[in-house]
């Protein structure tokens, strides 16, 4: 099975929140139960709240407006994938992603692919983790 058929057969868990920085710690909880149910280290676990906490923060800082921040995460068995997206009016302007931040330079260190994508009015960060476990 490829990895396109995976992404679709697997397990996802989406959540929505209000753009707001003080909403990070909701989806940050979440990453930290499906840690859980994943079965990871408590250091992997660690890993996976700070870098959604990073990826959620810095999309928030790149849009003036936003109205939802919406993050989604798929549960295979060779690895964990993360993307959050904050979503703003379409007309406005999104402030370019500097890959040379701190935040990003954390990202980097704590992932294993790490993207980002700019569409109409949204601006999304995705990445992955491998997991040992197999079971979740």
């Amino acid at each position: 099975m490829n990895e396109v058929t995976d992404i679709f057969d697997a397990e996802q868990v989406n959540v929505t929140v209000p753009a707001d920085i003080v909403y990070i710690s909701t989806i940050r909880s979440c990453a930290g139960s499906i840690g859980v149910r994943c079965d990871l280290t408590i250091d992997a676990i660690e890993d996976l709240r700070l870098a959604v906490s990073e990826a959620c923060g810095i999309l928030l800082s790149l849009v003036e407006k936003p109205s939802s921040l919406r993050a989604r995460f798929v549960i295979l068995d060779h690895a964990l994938g993360f993307e959050a997206t904050v979503v703003g009016p379409d007309s406005q302007k999104l402030t370019p992603l500097d890959q040379s931040g701190l935040g990003w330079v954390i990202l980097t260190a704590l992932v294993s692919e790490l993207d980002s994508s700019t569409d109409e009015g949204s601006k999304s960060i995705s990445f992955s983790m491998l997991r040992e476990s197999v079971s979740c």
